[in-house]
């Protein structure tokens, strides 16, 4: 049996543990869990699309905020288009508990207006979509550039647990 799949396993039994005693916490914990995860394993499968600014498909390419909600959507999830709206809106995540799925949000650079998004998936990296005549891509959040930048964390996981919007 293999580490990865050894590892899935004891993950999942001691979920299931934890479920066990706790009930709706733990469900609510472990629904985060999996629908962190399955954001991220969808986030992956677009790694190489073109950046697009104003892009919200894989037909016309993504910009950050638009690759964002489009995985989001993937899932049922909705959420704003607007970097800035998905930041204010979503839950908020202390650094130290961020999830695969999360959103990682960064201050803009060269003097712009507007934030920059992705989507954490995991051992310190994240996916996103970085800017004209790039593609999606995975980045550490460990890179000086981005270290210097970084806001925070947002969860969007609901329709129901996170406030209305306007598109």
């Amino acid at each position: 049996m293999s580490r990865a799949l050894r590892l899935g396993l004891l993950f999942s039994s001691a979920l299931l543990l934890v479920a066990a005693s706790k009930p709706d916490r733990a469900r609510a914990e472990l629904t985060d869990l999996l629908v962190g995860k399955a954001l991220a394993h969808e986030a992956a499968r677009w790694l190489g699309q073109p950046y697009h600014w104003g892009g919200e498909t894989p037909a016309e390419g993504f910009d950050c905020s638009g690759y964002t909600r489009f995985v989001h959507g993937q899932l049922g999830i909705s959420i704003p288009k607007r970097a800035l709206e998905q930041f204010t809106g979503g839950q908020s995540v202390e650094p130290q508990s961020m999830q695969e799925g999360d959103l990682v949000f960064f201050a803009p650079s060269g003097g712009g207006a507007s934030l920059h998004v992705g989507l954490y998936e995991g051992r310190g990296c994240f996916l996103h979509a970085p800017g004209s005549g790039k593609r999606i891509t995975r980045a550490s959040l460990n890179s000086p550039f981005f270290k210097l930048r970084f806001m925070g964390v947002r969860r969007w996981r609901t329709k129901a647990a996170n406030p209305p919007f306007s598109r």
